[in-house]
């Protein structure tokens, strides 16, 4: 995606929706963060993503393991792998590294969608996409999906 996005979602279905539209745009080498309260939804998106990708099966949130990798089928945008990162319980960049988000962040192959961006906002890359959820009420959410520099 080149321009911010905005929209509010009013059921986690939207959600998901948007989630599968951002995953159909993504390209190798992408980083999204992910951001947001605790239950603003950013799980939600990130399986959805996920899946959209063509992963079956479980989507556990990364929050003991930190990262999840997932292949990825042969697809046309020539994404291989999808990383899931969960930064919740890092205390800061140097801990953060200590999981290889370095190289998984510059990885031409590989998309990556991080929670929690800002436990160590100094390794996100130039070319990472803001997304940005914030909850309404029990059901709606508004989200903003944002290109650095857009």
């Amino acid at each position: 995606m080149e321009t911010k996005t905005s929209i509010i979602s009013n059921s986690v279905e939207d959600t998901e929706r948007l989630a599968a539209e951002t995953a159909r745009s993504a390209v190798p080498g992408a980083v999204f963060a992910l951001r947001g309260d605790l239950g603003a939804g950013k799980s939600v998106f990130a399986r959805a993503f996920i899946r959209e990708l063509g992963v079956d099966g479980p989507i556990p949130s990364p929050t003991f393991t930190i990262v999840q990798e997932y292949p990825v089928a042969e697809n046309p945008a020539g994404i291989a792998e999808i990383n899931h990162v969960d930064l919740y319980r890092i205390d800061g960049a140097d801990a953060a590294l200590a999981f290889g988000l370095d190289e998984r962040f510059g990885d031409p192959e590989a998309v990556s969608l991080v929670e929690w961006p800002e436990r160590a906002e100094e390794l996100m890359p130039e070319n990472t996409t803001d997304v940005r959820i914030r909850r309404i009420d029990d059901e709606r959410r508004e989200i903003e999906i944002l290109p650095r520099g857009g």
